[in-house]
């Protein structure tokens, strides 16, 4: 029982880490490797903990985080679709369309008129 609450500690305190560490950096170019690096974990050992911590691998809950964030961004300000695409660190407004659209089946101009209504 003690070893199992410690490690969901540890693994709590890691998600806050990763999570604090996203806020910050959310429209930079960043991979796996950059937030190892910054938690100054193994990279190996970063991404295994990650999947065990979030369920996914790094890269994939990034993205989904980015649209997450870009869904609020469309209903809560008045940015364009492109100023929040590199807000968000997408470098192609195309990428950041054609995701958004295969998470959320609409496209972000859509979703942003719908929320306006």
């Amino acid at each position: 029982f003690i070893s199992q609450n410690l490690q969901s500690n540890k693994e709590s305190e890691f998600g806050r880490k990763v999570m604090s560490y996203l806020l910050e950096k959310v429209s930079d170019p960043i991979t796996s490797r950059d937030a190892a690096n910054e938690l100054y974990m193994n990279h190996s050992y970063f991404c295994r903990l990650f999947k065990k911590t979030f369920g996914c691998s790094f890269e994939k809950y990034l993205l989904i985080y980015r649209l997450e964030k870009a869904r609020l961004y469309l209903t809560t300000t008045t940015l364009t679709v492109t100023e929040i695409a590199f807000r968000l660190g997408f470098h192609s407004c195309s990428y950041f369309g054609k995701t958004f659209k295969e998470r959320f089946h609409t496209t972000p101009l859509s979703y942003k008129k719908r929320a306006e209504q």
